[in-house]
């Protein structure tokens, strides 16, 4: 029976990640797709579709890098190069996030009408929003998991130092 639980749970743990990655990849296309289709469409914020076009493709980078990584079978140089290759990606990624958003939310609201000065295109304002929005969705809880194992790794090396070692283990405060 056990070995049958494990085959469910390793195929619905592979769906699951083969539907997110669908998912973001599509994302990810489609913002490379409209940065490209509306380049010149916003001249009040002009960096936003070069943005949406960057984000896009770092995404698709990391996604190609990470999936070469976990598909090979060797442990050598060159796969532990595109592993470090993938994490700084990660690191520019989440700063051109943090600049986006600068760019994007420090900014008055464009006008959605042509020829007006402060224009911007709607559909490359909104949906830059809404990459930004998804993007922070999907951060928190990577950033939050990484603070509580930093946390417990933390209460563990105290409670395991020479002084420590003779008491009954309580938990930490």
């Amino acid at each position: 029976m056990r070995v049958a639980s494990d085959k469910f749970t390793t195929c619905s743990l592979s769906m699951c990640k083969a539907f997110f990655i669908f998912i973001f990849g599509t994302l990810n296309f489609f913002q490379i797709a409209i940065g490209v289709l509306y380049l010149f469409e916003c001249p009040h914020l002009p960096f936003l579709p070069i943005f949406l076009i960057a984000m896009g493709g770092m995404n698709l980078a990391v996604h190609f890098l990470q999936s070469l990584h976990v598909t090979s079978q060797r442990r050598d140089a060159f796969t532990m190069s595109l592993s470090v290759c993938a994490k700084l990606l990660c690191w520019v990624q989440t700063c051109c996030l943090i600049i986006g958003s600068i760019w994007i939310f420090t900014k008055s609201t464009p006008s959605f009408t042509p020829g007006d000065p402060q224009y911007c295109s709607k559909t490359v304002y909104l949906f830059t929003i809404a990459t930004i929005v998804i993007n922070y969705i999907v951060l928190t809880p990577v950033i939050l998991s990484i603070c509580i194992q930093l946390y417990w790794c933390g209460t563990m090396l105290v409670q395991d130092r020479p002084w420590n070692r003779g008491q009954a283990w309580r938990a930490p405060i």
